[in-house]
Parts: C-alpha cells; structure tokens; sequence
C-alpha cells in the first residue's frame, strides 16, 4: 500500500536536490530544472522572499518515501497608488509520470488558494494544465496576454504553413522587410543615448516607481529586482539597454536570443520606459533591439505583455505589430485572484510582461 502526503515548505537547499531530480527525469539531465544552481537562484535568492512548496511524497509499506510532485510559489510584490500588495506565481507543477494520476494531482493542488500574508494569486498555464485549473480548481480566466512581435524571416516563420516552391519568394520577401526595418529605424534614437551600462540604483528605482502611479497593480521593478531578474542568472544572459537624456534614465528593455519552436526567437522579456517623450523612447528601444535581433540572425521578435497601462504601451506600437491568434504557437491566458476573495468577487487588476512570469 503506498501514502500520499502533501507537505508545504520554504525552499531550501535539500528541496532544490529532489526537485533537480525530479525535473532531470521529465526534461532530461541538462535542463534549466535539473540544475541546482539555476533553481537556487530562482526559488531562494529572489529578493522578494524566499518561495515556498507545495511537494507530494509518495511512502510504502517499508518506509521509505520520495518526492513525485511539486508546485513551487514564487514570491513577487506588486505596487500601484493604493499602495502594495504581496502575491503568489505558482510555477513548476510536474508530476513523475510514473505517478501521475488524477489522485495526485487533487492532492497536490488542494492548498492552491492558502496562503498566508498574501493578497492575490496570478499565473499564466501551459495548454496541458490550463483545463484542469478551468474545470477541476474553477479558477475563471481574467484575460489573455496580447502577443506582438515582427516576422524576420519569413520563409523560416512561415514553415510547414506555406508550399515548398514559396519558399523563394518568402525569403526575398523577408530580405525586403529587413531592408526596410532598417531604413524604417533610421534616426529613431535621436536625442537618445542607450547603453549596456547599469546605472545607479536609485535611477532604477525612481523608473520604476514611475509605473506604479495608477490603479493598476503593476510588479515591482525596483534595483533589487532588476539585477537578480537580468543580471544575476547562472545559466541566461540578457541584453539589457538602457535609454538616457541628458544623463536622466528614461527607459531600459531587456531581451534575449532563443530557440522556440524550432525558431531563433528574439524575446522580450522586459520594456520600461517615464517622461514625456514615453512614445518616442520606446521606440528607440525597439528599433535598436530589432536591429540586434537581424544582426543574431534571429527569425522572429516577438513580445507578450498583459494588461493596460504604461508597462504595456511599449510593446504594442511599432515596429511591433499585433499577431493575430490563429498564428500564437500557444494560448496564453491569464488567471488572477485575490486571495480568500469570496466566489464572483471583482478579479485583479494587473499589468503583467515576461518579467513577471516562470519564462528565464
């Protein structure tokens, strides 16, 4: 006869070996998951706290016991004019799939919605997962992120989707399009400096305080934050450039070169821009950004962002475009509560990009 125990704790270096295991048999040896060092920087070194788990053990009749499932919630602290508020990112569900059953799931899942000294609960579900929390946890979606990006190379985006004897045609079209972003983001930085170099801490602060005026709550982006989310990673390195006038920081966007569904993904993670050149700001940053991605070789440049509000403006104008969802590799919905918030109560009001999310 075996047990199932579900048992909650902080992360802590023995939790970071059994998960590393237990990630090393779904996604292989060499993934982020199986690596101690990256899951250390994730679930323990996050400045806004320490996360915590939610693990079930599986125990026999000779006592002995192992880890076959997790769910890891990540800590992040979101601000706006009403203040701040402290939430939840549940991340990392996996299953053995030697023990996956609708059994353990239900067990594993049952604590979900408790937490203590936290206010709400966000989170962004794979395809495979998404109609469990629909139909079996009754968690009401509350959007979808919107996706915008620019094709690069179209004979490489369009794939499988176009004939064979297209594909000439495709690559003379997409070499005409990269012509003509060049010439498109020509002068966009005028009057523009951008950098590599990190500036001062207070300048990142005050950038980011700039975007938690409104009633929207918005994830805090302060020095702390943004040094351990761009800088700190053991295993990515992000490009991250910085926009100044007249010394003033006005704007950074962080992004990085991937492979995404056999294609060379040129994402943005992170786009941040105050002043009352906002607009113009953004732009320059995107235009150099899109440049870099030519330059990498990269097929596409594409960014996910949800909600309204200066955090998302930037990434919804040009040279961005608004992908239409029949082309989305994935759905990409958005569910948030706040917690202990009775059923049908008003649902959060947040603004989220990629920074907010398990995407590293």
């Amino acid at each position: 006869m075996c047990v199932l125990e579900v048992t909650r704790s902080v992360v802590n270096d023995d939790l970071v070996k059994k998960f590393a295991q237990l990630s090393a048999v779904e996604y292989g040896g060499e993934s982020d998951g199986a690596d101690p060092a990256h899951l250390r920087w994730k679930f323990i070194s996050d400045p806004a706290g320490v996360a915590y788990s939610d693990f079930l053990t599986k125990s026999d009749d000779q006592g002995n016991s192992e880890v076959i499932g997790r769910i890891v919630y990540e800590p992040r602290v979101f601000r706006s004019a009403a203040g701040e508020c402290r939430a939840v990112n549940p991340i990392d569900l996996l299953i053995h799939p030697h023990h996956r059953s609708p059994r353990a799931f239900l067990e594993l899942m049952r604590g979900l919605r408790e937490h203590e000294e936290v206010d709400l609960i966000y989170f962004s579900p794979n395809a495979v997962s998404a109609p469990l929390y629909d139909r079996v946890l009754k968690f009401s979606e509350v959007g979808s992120f919107v996706l915008t990006g620019m094709p690069l190379r179209v004979d490489r985006v369009l794939g499988n989707r176009i004939p064979r004897w297209l594909h000439p045609a495709a690559r003379l079209l997409g070499a005409a399009a990269r012509g003509a972003l060049r010439l498109l983001t020509i002068g966009a930085k005028r009057g523009i400096t951008l950098s590599d170099s990190i500036p001062e801490p207070a300048q990142i602060d005050q950038l980011a305080n700039a975007v938690t005026t409104g009633t929207t709550w918005v994830g805090s982006r302060d020095y702390r934050f943004h040094q351990w989310r761009f800088h700190e990673s053991p295993r990515y390195q992000y490009r991250v450039r910085y926009a100044k006038i007249n010394d003033e920081l006005v704007g950074y966007l962080a992004s990085r070169v991937t492979d995404f569904e056999g294609q060379r993904a040129c994402i943005i993670i992170d786009c941040l821009v105050s002043g009352s050149k906002e607009k113009r700001i953004a732009r320059a940053l995107l235009a150099d950004t899109l440049r870099w991605a030519m330059t990498e070789q990269a097929d596409l440049i594409a960014a996910l962002s949800f909600g309204e509000g200066q955090l998302t403006r930037s990434l919804r104008q040009l040279p961005l475009l608004r992908i239409p969802h029949r082309f989305w590799p994935h759905p990409a919905p958005v569910l948030a509560e706040y917690v202990g918030a009775p059923t049908g109560a008003e649902a959060p009001k947040i603004s989220l990009t990629l920074a907010d999310l398990d995407v590293f």
